[in-house]
C-alpha cells in the first residue's frame, strides 16, 4: 500500500532552541527610511535644527520600531501543544501556548503562521506555457491555508493560549514542519519574527457521504459452503458438551449425557455470528477518473459510518494497493480505517486499476460484499455472487458536495442497473 509518510515529532530540548530574530522591510518600512534619509540629507546641507530635530525624531521611531519590540519578541515561547483531528471540509483546530519570559515587557499583537502550506498550486514555468506542455496531472492545492493564530497581549511573565482555525481542503497528510511568530508593534515600520522548528502531522480523512443500504445481520448466517458460522457463546442453539464446573447453572446440565458418562456433562450454546460486511474500493479503472475516485472513497467511508452505527462488524479490501482491513468493528476500528482511506496515494491517473484483482476474502463465509466502483460498473471485477452488491460513485459536475449513487446486485457476473 503507498501511504504518505508521518515525519517524528522532535524531542522536547529541539524545541527549546534560542530562536533567531529576524526583521523583515515592507513598502511602508521602505518609504519610511528613503523619507528619513532624505531628511537627514536636508539636515546635514542646511544645517536647519528643526530638521535635525525631525531626524531625530524619525530615527527614534526606528529604533523603537526595532530594537525595543524585538527585544521583546525574543522572550517569547511557542509550543504547538495539539492539533484537532477532521474530515475534508471541516474546520481544523491547532493550539499554542505562548509564554513570555520576559519579566518587565509584555508583548502585544502577536502573530503565528505555519509554515509549508501554499495558498494556491503551483503554476508550469513560462516556458512550458509557451511551449504548450501539459503536465501528467494537475497540480493540487495543499490540504488548507496557511493556518494564522493572533494573540493581542501577553504580559511579562504571563502564559495565554491561542487558536488557528483552517477548512481543509480535501483528504490526506498534513504535516507541520515549523511556524512563525512575528509582530509589527508598535509602528508597523518593520516586522520582526522568529521561526520554531516543531515537526508534527495529522490526517485529514474523507467526509462520508450518507449512504442508505440495507445491511443484512443477525442471527444464524450462512455463507457460500452453507456451513453455520458459529462460535461458542450463549445463544440458543446447541454448540457442544463440556465438563460441569462449580458455578454452571443447574439448567444446562445435560442430565442423559451424564447419566450415561457418570459425571455431569454441562450443555454449550452457540453464540450468533455478528455479520461482516467486506467494503471493496475499485480505483483508477480509466485514465481521468481522479473526481469519481475520491468519490468512491467517500462513499466507503459513508459504508463504514453505516456499518458502525448498525453493530456490523465491517472490513476494507483496495486492491490498488493490495490493502486490507481485517473485519471489526468500534471507535478504534473506525478511526483505523478512516485514516487508511485519508492516506491513500492514488498515484497517477492512469487506468491502471483496471488490471487489479477482485480479493477473494471477500467473499468468505457469513459475510456479504460491497463493491464501491468508479464511474462505471465493470462487469468482469467481481465474481458470481449473489452476496455482493455494486455501489456507482459519480462526481457530479459543479456540485458542492457531489453524490450520485446506483445500487445493483450482482448476479453470474453480469450487473443490473438499478
Amino acid at each position: 500500500m503507498q501511504r504518505m509518510a508521518l515525519p517524528r515529532t522532535p524531542s522536547p530540548a529541539s524545541r527549546d532552541a534560542r530562536p533567531r530574530r529576524r526583521y523583515h522591510f515592507g513598502q511602508g518600512g521602505l518609504l519610511y527610511v528613503f523619507v528619513t534619509l532624505l531628511i537627514a540629507l536636508g539636515a546635514f546641507n542646511s544645517q536647519n535644527n528643526l530638521l535635525y530635530w525631525t531626524f531625530g525624531f524619525a530615527l527614534a521611531l526606528i529604533l523603537v520600531s526595532g530594537i525595543i519590540s524585538g527585544t521583546m519578541l525574543m522572550g517569547i515561547r511557542v509550543e504547538r501543544e495539539w492539533i484537532s483531528s477532521a474530515s475534508a471540509g471541516e474546520t481544523v483546530r491547532i493550539r499554542y501556548r505562548i509564554r513570555n519570559t520576559n519579566r518587565l515587557f509584555p508583548a502585544f499583537a502577536l502573530t503565528i503562521v505555519e509554515e509549508g502550506f501554499d495558498q494556491n498550486p503551483k503554476r508550469p514555468s513560462l516556458l512550458a506555457r509557451v511551449l504548450g506542455r501539459k503536465s501528467a496531472a494537475p497540480p493540487r492545492p495543499s490540504i488548507f491555508l496557511p493556518p494564522v493564530a493572533f494573540v493581542g497581549h501577553v504580559g511579562a511573565g504571563e502564559t495565554v493560549h491561542s487558536e488557528a482555525r483552517v477548512l481543509a481542503r480535501h483528504r490526506g497528510a498534513a504535516t507541520f514542519t515549523a511556524f512563525v511568530v512575528s509582530t509589527s508593534f508598535p509602528f508597523g515600520l518593520m516586522r520582526k519574527s522568529i521561526r520554531v522548528p516543531h515537526h508534527a502531522a495529522t490526517v485529514i480523512t474523507p467526509l462520508p457521504v450518507p449512504v442508505d443500504l440495507e445491511l443484512g445481520g443477525g442471527g444464524r448466517r450462512t455463507g457460500h459452503s452453507g456451513s453455520s458460522a458459529r462460535r461458542s457463546g450463549r445463544g440458543e442453539e446447541f454448540f457442544a458438551l463440556r465438563e460441569y464446573v462449580s458455578g454452571d447453572s443447574q439448567r444446562d446440565v445435560a442430565w442423559r449425557a451424564s447419566a450415561k458418562r457418570g459425571s455431569l456433562l454441562v450443555r454449550q450454546f452457540a453464540a450468533p455470528a455478528p455479520h461482516r460486511m467486506w467494503i471493496v474500493l475499485h480505483l483508477r479503472t480509466r485514465p481521468g477518473s481522479d473526481a469519481d475516485d475520491e468519490q468512491a472513497i467517500r462513499v466507503a467511508a459513508g459504508l463504514a459510518r453505516l456499518a458502525e452505527s448498525r453493530g456490523v462488524e465491517y472490513a476494507l479490501a483496495v486492491p490498488l494497493h493490495r490493502l486490507l482491513v481485517h473485519p471489526r468493528r468500534g471507535d478504534g476500528h473506525f478511526a483505523r480505517l478512516m485514516t487508511d482511506l485519508g492516506l491513500l496515494d492514488l498515484g497517477p491517473d492512469d487506468g491502471r486499476g483496471a488490471r487489479c484483482a477482485f480479493p477473494p476474502q471477500a467473499t468468505g463465509a457469513g459475510s456479504s460484499c460491497v463493491v464501491v466502483y468508479s464511474g462505471a460498473i465493470e462487469a468482469g471485477f467481481a465474481p458470481r455472487s449473489s452476496q455482493i452488491t455494486a455501489l456507482v460513485a459519480r462526481a457530479a459536475q459543479g456540485a458542492a458536495v457531489p453524490v450520485v449513487l446506483a445500487t445493483s446486485p450482482v448476479e453470474e457476473g453480469v450487473p443490473r442497473a438499478a
